[in-house]
This record gives C-alpha cells, sequence and structure tokens, in this order.
C-alpha cells in the first residue's frame, strides 16, 4: 500500500494561498513510474484511488496507456462512487442548501465526522483542528453571494456534461465556495464527530465486497493476455517490455 501521494492538480481550489501546482502531465507521468516501478517488481494487479476528483482526469488515460504499454489492466477505483453504487451512501444533491450543522445528532450526521472519523482511523486526531481555533466567519458559504460569473458556471457544470469531471476547467472566484462549513468548537466535540465518523466509515466499507474486486481483476488479467492477446495480438499496440505472445492456459 502507498498512501497519500501528495501534490497533483489542485483543480479549481488552485486560488488558495499556498497551494502547490502540478499539471495534469506532470500527474500522469509522476503515476506513470509509480506504476512501472510496482509492476517490475511483480504486482499487477494494481488499485488507484483518487483523493481528489481531478484526479480521474490524468490517472484514466494513465490506466489506459499502461495497458496499451504494458498488457496489464490497472484499475481505477473511485471510492466515492463505489460506495454510491452499493448503496452504502446517498448520492450527493449539490443543488440542496443545508444549514450548517457542525455536531452530529441521532437524526443527522454533522458535516465533518466522516473526515474527523478518518483522522481518528489513522491515529491522527490531535492534527484536527477545533472550530474555536479555526472558525472564520467572513469564509462561511453563507456569508457568500454568487457573481453573474459565478452563475454561469453553476450552469455549466449542472448540465454534467461528463460523467466523472467537470468541464470546463475553472477556478473557485471564493474560497466559501468549497469545503468552509463550521467545524465544531470544542476538543470533547471532535472527540465525539470522531466516533461517529470512524464508525460509519466501518459500516460502509462492510457493505463492499473488495475481495471479489482483487479476483475479478486477476481474472481480467489473465482474459487480455490469453483469449483476446491470440485474438488479436498481432494488430495491438505493441507491448513497450515484450512480444505481444499471448500467455499460455
Amino acid at each position: 500500500m502507498l498512501p497519500n501521494l501528495v501534490y497533483f492538480h489542485p483543480g479549481a481550489t488552485q486560488v488558495g494561498r499556498g497551494t502547490v501546482h502540478m499539471s495534469m502531465t506532470d500527474g500522469f507521468n509522476y503515476c506513470t513510474a509509480i506504476a512501472e516501478s510496482l509492476l517490475n517488481q511483480g504486482f499487477r494487479r494494481q488499485i488507484w484511488i483518487p483523493g481528489h476528483q481531478p484526479t480521474s482526469q490524468f490517472l484514466l488515460p494513465m490506466i489506459t496507456q499502461f495497458f496499451d504499454e504494458h498488457k496489464v489492466p490497472l484499475f481505477y477505483l473511485d471510492m466515492m462512487a463505489f460506495l454510491q453504487a452499493h448503496g452504502a451512501m446517498e448520492p450527493f444533491n449539490f443543488e440542496a442548501f443545508r444549514e450548517p450543522h457542525p455536531v452530529s445528532t441521532p437524526e443527522r450526521r454533522g458535516d465533518h465526522a466522516s473526515i474527523i472519523g478518518a483522522y481518528k482511523i489513522c491515529g491522527r486526531l490531535d492534527d484536527f483542528p477545533t472550530g474555536a481555533e479555526v472558525n472564520d466567519e467572513s469564509y462561511l458559504s453563507s456569508a457568500y453571494e454568487p457573481s453573474e460569473g459565478d452563475m454561469a458556471l453553476f450552469e455549466l457544470l449542472k448540465a454534467r456534461p461528463t460523467l466523472l469531471s467537470c468541464s470546463p476547467a475553472f477556478y473557485y472566484s471564493n474560497v466559501a465556495q468549497h469545503g468552509t462549513s463550521l467545524l465544531p468548537m470544542t476538543r470533547e466535540e471532535i472527540e465525539h464527530e470522531a466516533e461517529v465518523g470512524a464508525k460509519y466509515l466501518q459500516e460502509q466499507i462492510d457493505k463492499c465486497d473488495f475481495v471479489s474486486i482483487m479476483e475479478a481483476l486477476k481474472k481480467v488479467d489473465h482474459y487480455q493476455n490469453t483469449t483476446v492477446m491470440k485474438l488479436h495480438g498481432d494488430h495491438l499496440p505493441k507491448n513497450k517490455w515484450s512480444p505481444n505472445v499471448a500467455w499460455e492456459e
């Protein structure tokens, strides 16, 4: 497991001060180098999980080109979409207005419970700040009024011109447009949200069969390199490192 690969194309959040910019091609080449190094060490079954939506825009072509050159199928797993497809998470309603709800109640999880729960699972809960330390009223979503240009952009995004990512590429005009709802005020509330969030995340994962995915990827690899290669190996893109020959059955 190679967790927390960082510094990739930030997408619309580039407007945040201190954000490190990486181009799409930088991310493509970096991940390709990692995938090839892993393959060279014998790891044919690789699962690539994005941590931010713009990552899909270079991971998908990376996986496609990697397969053309090496005949090894990698698997792109968008966890949010996967959990929604398996009924473990409700689809988002991006147009619905939600009043800030920083602390969980029996009726509703807190706005940041899942994130705080993830910090707890990773043993880094002390790194998560309280609202008393960082909440800034001037940057709350409720204080932001979209401009005419913002409204035009929203119309394009609502059209859902692509399944996985946004088109056109854009920058936010105000940091309040992304992830600025209130954090719980006290350390006790953070601890409470951590318990709620960690339990929720574990329940989601328990509903998913990842073992079957790994077995299916192994079967796909075998099928592509036996049946498909026998039928079409003579005219497929040539393997970068070895001839297009079928594995023995």
